[in-house]
């Protein structure tokens, strides 16, 4: 089951309105292990409400449940052209002639891409419960074909 968790600090879930209560999220992810039902958590990263201690969080909330994560999909946020955060940041384009659908921007508590990069190379991927997640998503398939790489779920 995909689970669009995006953070695992609710303060982060509320300034965005993601509707996510992580007590909540936490007897979710039990009930379906218990099921037997496999999940494919998504995570985003560098939103404007995170920072590094939020980002830590969330990396301690995939921690405590890692036994009841099948995979992860770890994003980097980009912000939309025309969102309504583009009016309160400072936006630039990724590069010049750039026509994609998103802007790079000056994150508000100094939290910019680069930095981004480094904690989930540094702390998030390499951490010993979390790295053995990541090696189970399927190298080349998308999420959808996650089920057939599943095996036996705990």
């Amino acid at each position: 089951m995909k689970i669009g968790l995006e953070s695992g600090n609710q303060a982060v879930l509320d300034t965005m309105q993601k509707g996510i209560d992580l007590e909540e999220a936490s007897a979710v992810l039990e009930t379906l292990r218990k099921a037997g039902i496999a999940t494919y958590v998504y995570l985003l990263f560098g939103t404007p409400p995170e920072s590094l201690g939020e980002a830590r969080a969330t990396r301690d909330f995939i921690v405590r449940h890692h036994d009841k994560i099948g995979f992860l999909n770890v994003a980097i946020f980009n912000l939309p052209v025309y969102g309504p955060d583009t009016m309160k940041l400072e936006t630039k384009m990724f590069y010049e002639g750039d026509l994609s659908l998103y802007v790079d921007f000056e994150h508000l508590r100094g939290w910019n891409r680069k930095q981004v990069r480094q904690f989930l190379d540094k702390e998030f991927r390499r951490h010993p419960a979390i790295a053995p997640i990541l090696r189970r998503d399927p190298p080349v398939f998308t999420s959808n074909h996650a089920p057939f790489f599943c095996g036996h779920f705990p």
